[in-house]
């Protein structure tokens, strides 16, 4: 995309989706988590699950109708704060119909985990939308389309992501609009509601927290170009956090089922072992993305090579949420979800305030370290309430081990491996000998015994090829 698209471009695709997120957070009103707390008081396959796909689309198209007049009432006072930034000016009306795409897809993923079926949902956000958007981009770089389409086209691919899965849901599951309101009734709909509310102000703040606040500040008070610097820098410290992103889609239902049935033996068993490998994980992305981050930005544009300090900040920060598990499930989707969410309320707070105060400062570097900071925080905050309320802690010595251990790779990255003119070989070389002693040093320390027994197959099935 930076070479495609020039930083203004690019910036403007960024700040639509960041705007729309955060909108497509607040209208559901916090249904994602409602879906897997409540989802399970409704689960009935013979009879569509009481209509509870009819529910939770009725709550979410009303809700987007309320918000949605409510942002565009607003319109003009928004607007007021990017005169430096006269794309996203003409382009704002977009972020309508992007918000209500991404919402609905959003729902309609929460209610298909649920479910258990995670497979589609997943493919369709993770590869989908990134080849759809592939494709546009080649159409754009060849001149087939004018980037006025282009741009449409970035938008209508999270339409065609939620019909895609509304069509898979339809095929796959007993879905019914009939809701069961005699059921519904029965339940403490005014403890429903708190929740809702609750929990929708703490989902925007989390997501907000999460490369959106800093993004439509930095577009407020610097300018496009700095946007699309920054996403870009901050995509590719982010990127260790795939794994725990993926994880969390298979454990936070099974976690939740768990704590709903009180069967905290498998929710001791997840969160100890998810916290385990995310770190092993975590350290070896944590240095593969540090120790090439240089070499990396030099393949982009020059301009791009502004965001190296963003990067190192926001990996580090991703490291530390990898190393602290699956431990969102275990708040937001229990009793204990009002301390979770006052405690996000806050954190965006100090957040908003302290960006506004150092952007103007510290440019990028001082949103990135704004951010990182309350993620950090986040992660310190929950473990503690994990702890005091199931007693539970899933650090042992292991993680002194991986800390000593990504230490001593890294130290031999900068004192022993040298530069190549080649940034790609470099890259590729660099990257082979930090995970051979990374890989070997967990293997030796027995660190993580599932990877172990892992390892110890590939290398039985080598040995029986070979002969």
């Amino acid at each position: 995309q930076p070479y495609i698209l020039d930083p203004a471009e690019l910036g403007l695709t960024r700040i639509l989706y960041s705007t729309s997120l955060m909108i497509s957070v607040l209208f559901p009103l916090g249904l994602n988590a409602l879906s897997m707390r409540y989802f399970p008081k409704f689960r009935n396959a013979e009879n569509g699950h009481n209509g509870y796909f009819g529910l939770i689309m009725l709550m979410a198209c009303t809700g987007y109708l309320v918000v949605g007049a409510g942002v565009y009432l607003l319109k003009d006072a928004i607007l007021a704060n990017y005169t430096n930034a006269p794309l996203f000016v003409e382009y704002f009306n977009l972020i309508f119909p992007l918000s209500l795409f991404i919402g609905l897809v959003s729902v309609i993923n929460a209610y298909a985990f649920s479910l258990f079926k995670t497979s589609a949902p997943s493919f369709l956000h993770e590869i989908f939308s990134r080849g759809f958007l592939t494709v546009i981009l080649s159409l754009y770089y060849l001149k087939h389309i004018s980037y006025n389409t282009f741009v449409f086209l970035f938008v209508s691919c999270s339409g065609i992501q939620l019909l895609l899965l509304f069509s898979y849901i339809i095929g796959t599951d007993k879905i019914s609009f009939k809701i069961n309101w005699e059921l519904l009734r029965s339940l403490n709909i005014r403890k429903m509601v708190n929740y809702l509310a609750l929990i929708s102000v703490a989902g925007l703040a989390s997501i907000a927290l999460k490369n959106n606040i800093d993004t439509l500040l930095i577009g407020s008070f610097l300018d496009l170009n700095h946007v699309a610097v920054y996403t870009t820098a901050y995509i590719i410290g982010s990127i260790i956090e795939v794994p725990s992103l993926a994880l969390s889609k298979i454990a936070d239902p099974k976690i939740t089922d768990a704590l709903s049935n009180g069967n905290m033996k498998v929710v001791k068993d997840i969160y100890f072992k998810s916290t385990r490998l995310l770190t092993v994980l975590g350290g070896l992305l944590f240095l593969g993305v540090v120790c090439n981050v240089h070499s990396l930005l030099s393949l982009l544009p020059e301009k791009y090579q502004e965001g190296e300090a963003v990067v190192v900040i926001i990996c580090a920060s991703s490291f530390f949420n990898m190393a602290t598990g699956m431990n969102n499930s275990m708040i937001f989707f229990t009793d204990k979800y009002a301390l979770g969410s006052w405690m996000l309320i806050g954190l965006i707070v100090v957040s908003v305030a302290l960006n506004i105060l150092i952007i103007p400062i510290w440019g990028m570097e001082g949103a990135a370290l704004v951010t990182g900071s309350c993620l950090f925080f986040s992660n310190i905050f929950k473990t503690a309430i994990i702890y005091t309320t199931y007693k539970l802690q899933p650090f042992g010595k292991y993680v002194w081990m991986i800390l000593l251990l990504t230490a001593i790779v890294f130290a031999v990255n900068n004192l022993l491996l040298p530069a190549l003119d080649n940034k790609i070989l470099d890259i590729a070389y660099r990257s082979f000998i930090i995970t051979i002693i990374y890989s070997i040093g967990i293997y030796t320390l027995s660190i993580a015994p599932e990877m172990n027994e892992v390892i110890r197959k590939i290398f039985l099935r080598m040995k029986k090829g070979i002969r």
